[in-house]
């Protein structure tokens, strides 16, 4: 599993990071479930493709955002503004012990590339603690793109990852 979150995030990275010079730019799109949702398309479009795919959808924390579920798994956010598509958010999320070793080993790393100064892109990584749970996690945007990856864990409990790819 390990294996297959490392080269996902590279997959990731490489397809945020690749720009083909002289090529007319498209809107962003980014895939949930397996709905290939734009960036800015219609309101009306973006949830009738979800619900057409048999995802369902449920309010979210204001009017205007949704959650995106499947079999009670949440897949991804929406959020309009002015009824187009202004934030989408694809979660990619394991309970897997082995991808929450990996996640605290790339925090490091990049955490590490941060203090170096070694940003192509913007970096941020966070660590936080308490009696109760601890979480490491860090961000990387590169253009309208970012790449979230986190890991936490409930004192007692295993460790859990989560890899969220947004756009904006």
């Amino acid at each position: 599993m390990a294996k297959f979150c490392f080269g996902l995030l590279c997959g990731v990275l490489i397809c945020s990071l690749v720009v083909v010079p002289g090529m007319t730019q498209q809107a962003e799109q980014i895939v949930i479930g397996s709905v290939s949702l734009e960036l800015g398309m219609a309101k009306d479009a973006a949830l009738s493709r979800i619900t057409e795919h048999g995802l369902n959808l449920q309010k979210g924390q204001s009017a205007e955002s949704f959650l995106v579920i499947d079999k009670n798994n949440v897949l991804g956010q929406l959020a309009f503004t002015n009824s187009h598509l202004s934030w989408p958010s694809r979660s990619w999320e394991s309970e897997d012990a082995g991808a929450a070793k990996l996640a605290r080993k790339f925090h490091h790393l990049l955490n590490s590339f941060e203090k170096q100064g070694n940003t192509s892109c913007a970096i941020e990584t966070r660590e936080q603690q308490s009696p109760e749970w601890d979480s490491n996690g860090v961000e990387i945007h590169c253009g309208k793109r970012t790449a979230r990856l986190n890991v936490a864990a409930y004192k007692g409990q295993r460790d859990e990852a989560t890899l969220d790819e947004t756009i904006r």
